[in-house]
């Protein structure tokens, strides 16, 4: 019990400085901390990208991003015992309705296949000043 107890706390705690490899840009004029960059990975062949409420193409499947459920993605700058993982409502051609999508399940498409939400950014800080950058978003199908 003292064992588990113990790893759950453990998987909270910060990382060290030198395990947060996190970019920063200079925080804007008149700013005196800086700013985690937010990029989004390079674009990967076979993957469709795109944000909330916009149709994204992939192939001859659309899916439309709704809204974000649950962001529980463990923040880089933290170790954590579980990854987290983020939700989302999206309209997918060939689906009645909004489906519910997963960081960590893929949706299984009617007539086979898999749609994997395969990125997601920005990335989760545990120390975030100013405005969060918009959610934007990596699929492709398997």
């Amino acid at each position: 019990m003292i064992l588990i107890l113990g790893l759950a706390v453990a998987g909270c705690m910060g990382a060290s400085p030198a395990a947060n490899v996190a970019e920063t840009a200079p925080a804007p004029e008149g700013g005196n901390q800086s700013q985690p960059r937010e990029q989004r990975p390079a674009d990967q062949p076979g993957h469709a990208y795109g944000g909330l409420n916009e149709t994204i193409r992939l192939g001859d499947l659309t899916i439309k991003p709704l809204e974000v459920i649950e962001d529980s993605r463990c923040p880089v700058d933290v170790d954590c015992v579980w990854s987290g993982r983020l939700v989302m409502r999206a309209e997918i051609s060939g689906v009645d309705g909004p489906a519910t999508l997963s960081s960590i399940e893929p949706f299984v498409l009617p007539g086979g296949g898999r749609l994997v939400l395969a990125s997601v950014w920005p990335e989760n800080y545990r120390q975030s000043s100013g405005p969060r950058a918009p959610y934007r978003f990596g699929f492709r199908r398997d």
